[in-house]
């Protein structure tokens, strides 16, 4: 029997309201920044069925959790999703949780 397991303590969605994502309805058509095939992509798509979406709703941009950082904090995209997203600055001002497990 397969065993399927992973931490959702500590994962989060992201957006940038100014960016218009202020709830996970709001993710559709929008750039998520997400290393594919990890626990973050994992909560990505709990966190889309749980708002009747999918991943397939979103253009899901496969970066490395440095480069999706950057490009979330850089406002190249307007979310994120990460297993524990805080920069050694704190959350920057602004920022919207979109969603934590």
């Amino acid at each position: 029997m397969p065993i399927h397991a992973f931490e959702q303590s500590t994962g989060r969605v992201y957006g940038w309201p100014e960016m218009g994502v202020t709830s996970l309805r709001d993710l559709k058509g929008q750039k998520v920044a997400v290393a594919r095939e990890t626990a973050a992509h994992i909560h990505l798509d709990l966190a889309l069925r749980s708002a009747g979406m999918t991943v397939s709703d979103s253009t899901v941009l496969n970066m490395d959790t440095a480069s999706a950082s950057a490009a979330f904090i850089g406002r190249s995209v307007p979310a994120t999703v990460a297993d524990s997203f805080v920069p050694a600055t704190g959350s920057p001002a602004g920022v919207n949780v979109v969603r934590e497990q």
